[in-house]
């Protein structure tokens, strides 16, 4: 009798209401007439009633563009934290370095840790896995800007570039060099192309991507 192998985000993924696979994206249209994009590799359970409408990302990445229902709060559980709105465009996503919360426009509540906070059009926040918490600004019309097959980066680390371009490849990406994984990097990359995506990657940092095998693909220095 034979064995198959399933991976925890699988396992979770597989069990979900809405789920999508590697470098694929879906758009969802909720009950209430709000649309739910979830980026590759990604999961949500969705319950909406007459008395509520919730969502609670699994794992990955979504983008939320809510119907206006004052009488039904919009409440989208990640994580630490609950995201509660009543018609908004806003961003929420779970990374190896934690959560993040970006709005488009509108205005959201976001509750963790005992406390909550109102954010904006433009206004980002991070919760790390170690418990800080980080608030920052961006271009409200770069938020989500990968349902539009972006990559933007502004003086991002490189690792955390390559985590986000990692769920649209279809081979393991493979960062070795601490000293690289850390280097500030800006630019607008093509999702719908990541093996060019991370060529470009590689030659603003002089860096070079070798293909180990067909599955895998290395990021390093050269020498």
């Amino acid at each position: 009798m034979g064995a198959i192998a399933v991976l925890p985000g699988q396992l979770r993924s597989g069990l979900a209401d809405q789920s999508t696979g590697s470098a694929e994206t879906r758009q969802v249209a909720l009950a209430d007439g709000s649309l739910m994009d979830l980026a590759p590799q990604s999961a949500a359970d969705v319950e909406i009633d007459a008395t509520g409408r919730r969502i609670r990302l699994i794992q990955g990445r979504a983008y939320f563009e809510v119907a206006t229902d004052p009488t039904r709060p919009f409440v989208v559980s990640a994580g630490p934290a609950t995201v509660t709105v009543r018609g908004t465009g806003f961003e929420v996503a779970e990374t190896d370095t934690g959560l993040e919360v970006a709005v488009r426009h509108g205005r959201v509540e976001v509750a963790a840790g005992g406390a909550s906070r109102l954010l904006e059009a433009g206004d980002r926040l991070t919760i790390r896995t170690n418990g800080d918490i980080m608030e920052d600004r961006s271009r409200a019309d770069e938020v989500a800007a990968w349902t539009s097959g972006q990559l933007i980066a502004r003086d991002r680390p490189v690792a955390e570039v390559v985590a986000s371009l990692r769920p649209y490849a279809a081979q393991v990406i493979v960062l070795t060099d601490d000293d690289l994984a850390r280097q500030p990097l800006t630019g607008i990359y093509d999702l719908r192309r990541p093996r060019a995506a991370l060529d470009a990657i590689a030659a603003a940092q002089g860096a070079r991507v070798v293909e180990i095998t067909p599955w895998i693909l290395l990021l390093s220095k050269k020498i």
